[in-house]
């Protein structure tokens, strides 16, 4: 029931008295109580009133959200340093899995909006995967190669993630309650996406920097449904930009990554033509 429609309940049964019809309490049934029954039955009716005058949970979820997620993009030094920070060049070293065993191989990442290329080199493997914002482009050892529609997905689903601080159009966000993140307390929200997929994000409970990411999505070798997290540690400036030092990545709660982010540079000039080809640059 609406507050207006509690409202006008309320003046209905007053004015109902005033002309010695029916009473708010006879409408309630209690009008014939005695003394003590009828003062129970007045503190039921507070609470039914307060009930009505409370706002919806939905509501309570989705403006303490808000609030997180307006505290975030403060924390990360307001909406145009986040969008910044989506355009640069990452350099480092990547830690993965590979064959059973675990290898750490060079990495450059160029990023601009929803575009990214990723290259990566090591002794006996290089490859790089270019996205323009509408198609993969993917070469391994030099050759071009058909990109895996599983592994499409997985990524379209990292990089929409991404985005969330600086675009939500179309999605709805609520609460999702406190955890623990590498030790540290942290306010998660879930970001209800326009097809039925979740994304939840979270931040720091204290500094408001956003340190988890999990959502949903094909493993990109196994094509089956798979969770992904991020947690992302050691936040450092660098060209004014909030950057983390560490970003470790886990595949249904087993980590296949660790990325140590060496220097960036967020004033560098990316031409668009590097996001649609695997073309060295």
């Amino acid at each position: 029931m609406s507050g207006v429609h509690h409202e006008k309940l309320v003046l209905r049964g007053a004015a109902s008295y005033a002309r010695g019809v029916r009473s708010e309490t006879e409408i309630l049934g209690v009008g014939s109580m005695d003394g003590s029954r009828r003062w129970a039955a007045g503190l039921v009716a507070l609470s039914i009133s307060a009930a009505l005058a409370a706002p919806e949970p939905a509501e309570d979820a989705r403006a303490k959200a808000e609030e997180i997620v307006e505290k975030a993009v403060a924390a990360h030094g307001g909406i145009e340093k986040v969008r910044a920070g989506r355009s640069g060049i990452l350099r480092g070293t990547i830690s993965a899995v590979s064959r059973g065993n675990r290898v750490a191989l060079p990495f450059v990442l160029l990023v601009k909006g929803k575009k990214l290329r990723i290259e990566q080199s090591g002794p006996d493997t290089s490859s790089v995967i270019a996205y323009d914002g509408q198609a993969f482009h993917y070469a391994l050892n030099g050759k071009d190669a058909p990109f895996p529609a599983t592994a499409r997905k997985a990524f379209e689903a990292a990089s929409r993630a991404e985005l969330l601080l600086q675009d939500r159009e179309g999605v709805e966000i609520a609460y999702a309650g406190s955890k623990d993140v590498a030790d540290e307390s942290t306010e998660t929200v879930e970001f209800r996406h326009a097809d039925g997929e979740k994304t939840i994000i979270g931040f720091h409970a204290q500094t408001g920097l956003l340190t988890y990411i999990a959502y949903s999505a094909p493993h990109p070798q196994l094509g089956t449904r798979a969770r992904f997290e991020q947690i992302r540690t050691g936040y450092r400036e660098i060209g004014g930009i909030l950057t983390p030092a560490r970003i470790r990545d886990r595949i249904d709660g087993v980590e296949v990554a660790a990325t140590d982010v060496v220097e960036a540079d967020y004033s560098a000039k990316i031409p668009d033509e590097v996001f649609s080809s695997t073309k060295p640059r």
